[in-house]
């Protein structure tokens, strides 16, 4: 199987989309040029690769020149899972024991971020990116803070204290304020950790309508949650591994059934019992780094075609337009009414 494919969950896709949508008529388009295809309803959105997620970031940080979007993304985040904030905050004494119940739902909603919890002289909690992954990037590390923030409010309550000490390992922003006022601190960047700590007095509680009880409801919640969401169909794991295994060559169907451990035979058969096949993967796949350079602008069409394996530029230009219903000059020319999302990588 392959080792390193990171990804996050529909609700972060979810709630990127829907913050941007709040700001700009321009949130398909950017999910669409991104290589996002959202699905109608919420719960049959799949999960989507981390690189992807950070090419939609980049996109709408550059759009929307408010390098603090990530701040409400988390809020949005915690909103639309609060359910799970809900239950963590009324089946814990304190915040530590909160933040090491959702340690397991961090895991859980994306493979691109780690949440640890120090008890030493105070409370630290700390967000790390993976080892031998891909991580997110700077603005979704922002998100992720700020739900440690919202997380801390829904369980302390009216007890709430803003953190003493707030570090961020990416660089100062334009608007320092913003991110000052949301943490109620002066926060540190350029730091080696992305972290927020609370001193004791601020997260112990002798509150008695705490019901332990309710604990095991929630990691009953997280286990069938995390098989929903955790659990890729083997057409995601393939379109990944392409993606993986892809270096400007094409890469054959016997390379990825061996990448994911079975013969190419049981590869075809077993993506045929999910209504799929590699070979529409692999254009999918195609079509996602066509659209992409073609953005771009850094490749003559001809390499394009070459690099994905056609003949000719010719034969590149009919395939894309059978798949589009746009020419590749088209397809440029269009983008240019959405110059924001040029240069995303």
């Amino acid at each position: 199987m392959l080792n390193n494919c990171s990804t996050s969950s529909p609700m972060w896709v979810r709630s990127i989309f829907l913050c941007l949508q709040a700001q700009t008529d321009q949130a398909r388009h950017v999910f669409n040029q991104c290589g996002i295809e959202l699905a109608e309803k919420p719960h049959k959105q799949n999960r989507v690769a981390i690189a992807k997620i950070t090419q939609v970031w980049e996109a709408i940080i550059k759009l929307t020149n408010n390098d603090a979007f990530g701040l409400e993304v988390g809020q949005h985040f915690v909103k639309n899972a609060g359910g799970v904030f809900t239950l963590a905050a009324i089946s814990s004494d304190d915040l530590i024991q909160a933040a090491q119940r959702l340690s397991v739902f961090y895991k859980m909603v994306s493979t691109g971020v780690v949440l640890d919890v120090s008890t030493k002289k105070g409370v630290t909690l700390n967000l790390s990116l993976p080892k031998n992954t891909t991580g997110v990037c700077i603005y979704a590390m922002d998100a992720s803070l700020a739900t440690l923030v919202e997380i801390t409010k829904s369980v302390l309550k009216e007890h709430y204290q803003a953190p003493r000490r707030v570090q961020m390992c990416r660089r100062a922003p334009e608007n320092i304020n913003v991110f000052n006022e949301y943490f109620g601190c002066q926060v540190e960047f350029n730091s080696t950790q992305n972290s927020l700590y609370f001193d004791d007095e601020d997260v112990y509680l002798s509150d008695r309508h705490k019901n332990p009880d309710l604990a095991n409801h929630l990691y009953n919640y997280l286990d069938e949650s995390l098989q929903k969401l955790t659990a890729l169909t083997l057409a995601q794991q393939v379109f990944n591994t392409i993606e993986h295994l892809f270096d400007n060559n094409s890469v054959h169907v016997r390379d990825v059934a061996k990448e994911l451990a079975m013969s190419e035979r049981t590869l075809q058969r077993k993506l045929r019992q999910e209504a799929s096949c590699f070979n529409e993967i692999n254009k999918q796949f195609k079509l996602q780094k066509a659209r992409q350079w073609l953005i771009e602008k850094k490749l003559r069409q001809g390499e394009i075609g070459h690099r994905l394996g056609f003949s000719s530029q010719s034969n590149f230009s009919r395939f894309f337009k059978i798949e589009t219903g746009q020419t590749p000059n088209n397809y440029i020319e269009s983008a240019r009414h959405y110059e924001p999302f040029s240069n995303v990588n």
